[in-house]
């Protein structure tokens, strides 16, 4: 009785196979990321342009036209904030 027939000739070939399955498994991950990453920045911005229009004291201070922008006004808003000592704003002062 015969054993079963090698699918690849090596080992060589067995973990380049693997290595091509990964990089493309990957590539479909990483894609599906950046797809949820774009949709929650757009809630995001929505979120913040919704909250402006209703007079929030925070998003007043934040720029919303681009997710960039809004990220690094963000950014700079948190860091001010861990800077001054913890003292608690809205942006408002």
């Amino acid at each position: 009785m015969a054993g079963r027939p090698r699918v690849y000739a090596s080992a060589a070939e067995k973990t380049a196979a693997y290595r091509r399955r990964e990089a493309s498994r990957l590539v479909s991950v990483h894609r599906l990321s950046q797809e949820e990453l774009e949709s929650e920045l757009r809630r995001l911005q929505l979120a913040v342009m919704s909250a402006r229009e209703a007079g929030d004291a925070l998003a007043q201070r934040l720029d919303p036209i681009t997710a960039l922008d809004l990220l690094r006004d963000l950014t700079a808003y948190f860091e001010e904030r861990s800077q001054g000592g913890g003292k608690k704003s809205t942006g408002a002062d």
